[in-house]
């Protein structure tokens, strides 16, 4: 293993919450993070890229208790960093979080919406897998 890895390759949404301001104001979006994971498989310094500053703090606040397999240099933890991507997504009842953690799931042609680019799947995220249902 050359990279981190996220444990079960999903996110764990219970440490997650959606932001009041953008839930007051239904804004949907997602932060792509470069996440520094310890030789003990924890999230240490995180930078992102947000759709709308608000999910920030959030996205944050979400990953720091995620738990990863660290990278391994001659079958020996080490320090690295990957991306990932953090979705804040709303259903029907805009009160609650729509647990997506990659693509966007689209709606009929009428509401579908562009994904932003910065929520994007790419090759070296730390979740590999696709979700096979929201959570």
């Amino acid at each position: 293993r050359t990279r981190p890895h996220l444990i079960g390759d999903r996110l764990d949404y219970s440490f997650c919450q959606y932001p009041p301001a953008a839930l007051d104001a239904l804004v949907e979006g997602c932060c792509r993070m470069t996440v520094d994971i310890t030789a003990k498989g924890r999230a240490g310094k995180m930078t992102g890229e947000c759709t709308h500053d608000v999910f920030l703090t959030p996205s944050r606040a979400c990953l720091a208790p995620q738990k990863f397999l660290p990278a391994l240099k001659g079958n020996k933890p080490i320090n690295a960093s990957g991306d990932m991507v953090v979705f804040f997504k709303l259903d029907s009842q805009p009160t609650l979080l729509d647990r997506v953690f990659d693509f966007f799931k689209r709606r009929s042609a009428a509401e579908s919406q562009t994904e932003p680019e910065i929520c994007r799947k790419r090759p070296d995220d730390l979740i590999s897998g696709l979700p096979s249902s929201a959570g």
